[in-house]
C-alpha cells in the first residue's frame, strides 16, 4: 500500500509539473468586430497596418483582418498579402514573414478574412500586422471605430508615395492568435519529475 501511494505521488507531480506551462492559443490582438462607420477604401492604392506588442517568445498561429471585396475589379476573386513587420516606429518597418489568403470572392461580404496555420515565431518586442491586397483584384472597404482599436495604425498610399504614413485614427479590425511558448525552466522541471518517476518505480520493483 505504501509503494502504491509513492507511486501515485510522484505520478501527480509529474502531471502538475506537465501542466504548470503548457502551450495554449490566446489571442494577442483582439480589436474586437468594427461598427463600420468610417469605412476606409481598401485596395491596391490604399491599405493598412497596425502595430501590437508581444512581452514573452510566442507562436503566432493566425492573422485575420476584418474588410470586404464589395467592389471587386471586374468580378473576380483575389488575395491579400497578410505580413508581420518590424517595428519601424511610427509606421512599419522590414517585413518578417508573409502569406498569403485564400481567394476572397468577388462581392464578399464584411467578414472576418486572413491567414491560419503560420507556426511563426517571435520573440518579445513591437511588431506591425499589415493588409495589402496583392493583385489588384480585392477591392472593398475596412471599417474603422473597432471597439479595441489599438494604438497605432499606419496607412500606404500606394499609387501616391508607396511609404507607409502614421494614421493612429484608422480604427481597423485586427485579430491575431498565438501559442505561448513554454520557458526553459519549465521544460527542465517536467523532464526531471519523469525522470524521478522512473527510477522510483525502477527502484520499487527490485
Amino acid at each position: 500500500m505504501r509503494r502504491t501511494t509513492l507511486v501515485l505521488q510522484v505520478l501527480a507531480t509529474s502531471f502538475a509539473l506537465s501542466v504548470a506551462s503548457p502551450s495554449a492559443a490566446n489571442p494577442i490582438v483582439d480589436t474586437g468586430t468594427p461598427s463600420g462607420a468610417p469605412a476606409w477604401g481598401f485596395h491596391f492604392g490604399q491599405y493598412f497596418a497596425g502595430e501590437f506588442t508581444i512581452a514573452d517568445v510566442t507562436v503566432i498561429q493566425t492573422i485575420e483582418g476584418y474588410f470586404d471585396n464589395a467592389y471587386a475589379y471586374n468580378g473576380l476573386a483575389g488575395t491579400v498579402e497578410i505580413a508581420i513587420h518590424a517595428d519601424g516606429g511610427d509606421i512599419p518597418g522590414a517585413v518578417l514573414f508573409m502569406a498569403e489568403t485564400p481567394p476572397i470572392a468577388a462581392f464578399a461580404p464584411l467578414d472576418w478574412y486572413g491567414v491560419s496555420g503560420l507556426n511563426q515565431t517571435l520573440g518579445p518586442g513591437t511588431y506591425w500586422a499589415s493588409f495589402n491586397p496583392k493583385s489588384g483584384l480585392v477591392r472593398g472597404t475596412m471599417p474603422g471605430t473597432a471597439p479595441n482599436p489599438l494604438s497605432n495604425y499606419a496607412n500606404n498610399l500606394a499609387e501616391v508615395e508607396h511609404v507607409w504614413q502614421d494614421s493612429d485614427n484608422l480604427g481597423i479590425g485586427l485579430r491575431i492568435n498565438y501559442e505561448t511558448v513554454p520557458d526553459s525552466a519549465s521544460t527542465l522541471s517536467l523532464f526531471m519529475g519523469v525522470a524521478l518517476m522512473g527510477l522510483i518505480t525502477q527502484r520499487l520493483r527490485t
